[in-house]
């Protein structure tokens, strides 16, 4: 039986970039000394989640253990609040956070500047989701459901 590959098979766009800039973040780490950590699962898929570790990316999901180290945010990106707080704690950021859900932030941010209410469509225990909520100012609601 013939296997074939789809023409875009492998990871999209934005998880293809987090995962480069996030190695080579790790190699700047190694090369001064320092660790570096991912906050979370850089991506979801478990073996090349073990592979970043093996080359130095180490998953956690409390901030204090980056104290002075490499932090690296996932790229479904984190809240507003979570992120000023990795900057007074890592020696370093690297913000992978993939650029479609950076401008979902963005969007965010904007339309609810007046406190106007967001409705996120999604699991709400999702990280991405959990990110982008914490970029509005005013009430969000989830929908997980045609329900």
């Amino acid at each position: 039986m013939p296997i074939e590959v789809a023409e875009h098979a492998g990871f999209c766009m934005g998880v293809a970039q987090a995962v480069e800039r996030a190695v080579q973040a790790a190699r700047e780490a190694s090369l001064h000394g320092m660790q570096c950590f991912s906050l979370g699962q850089l991506i979801h898929n478990p073996l090349e989640v073990q592979r970043l570790t093996r080359d130095g990316i180490i998953p956690t999901e409390n901030l204090e253990e980056a104290r002075g180290a490499v932090l690296i945010i996932r790229s479904h990106g984190v809240s507003r609040a979570v992120l000023q707080l990795a900057q007074t704690i890592a020696g370093r950021v690297v913000d992978c956070t993939c650029p479609f859900v950076a401008r979902l932030h963005e969007l965010a941010d904007q339309f609810s500047q007046d406190g106007a209410p967001v409705v996120l469509v999604g699991d709400a225990k999702h990280p991405e989701m959990i990110g982008t909520a914490g970029w509005c100012h005013g009430p969000v609601h989830f929908v997980d459901s045609t329900e």
